[in-house]
């Protein structure tokens, strides 16, 4: 996992999305992966990953992407326009969860997604 999360820049009402790439030391084969989720949640004083009782203002959609050109395969991670037009202009944060066939479960690297007011 890094130090540091990756940020995220997004205006009220486009498509909110990020690719999270397959690593195999962290999820082991593609194949192995039966979803991905992640949900988005205010974060806990501006860049902090929040309590899990805090209630998620909206989830992700994962769709599977195939390695392409130096690019490996992965998950694009997406909430709609009308859903984010929903959000308030604030920063969130969003934790993508591996769900594996076997039944284990990890939790990849937190992503801050900065929302702001559309002009």
């Amino acid at each position: 996992m890094t130090d540091v999360p990756t940020t995220y820049s997004y205006t009220r009402g486009e498509t909110i999305q990020f690719f999270v790439e397959a690593i195999d030391d962290f999820v082991g084969s593609v194949g192995d992966v039966a979803s991905v989720t992640a949900a988005l949640k205010p974060a806990k004083d501006g860049l902090l990953v929040p309590d899990t009782s805090v209630a998620s203002v909206a989830s992700f959609t994962a769709t599977f992407q195939a390695a392409a050109g130096d690019v490996g395969p992965g998950w694009v991670l997406r909430i709609a326009p009308a859903a984010s037009g929903n959000l308030v202009a604030t920063t969130y944060i969003t934790v993508p969860t591996f769900n594996m066939a076997s039944g284990d479960v990890f939790k990849g690297d937190p992503v801050i997604i900065e929302v702001g007011e559309s002009t």
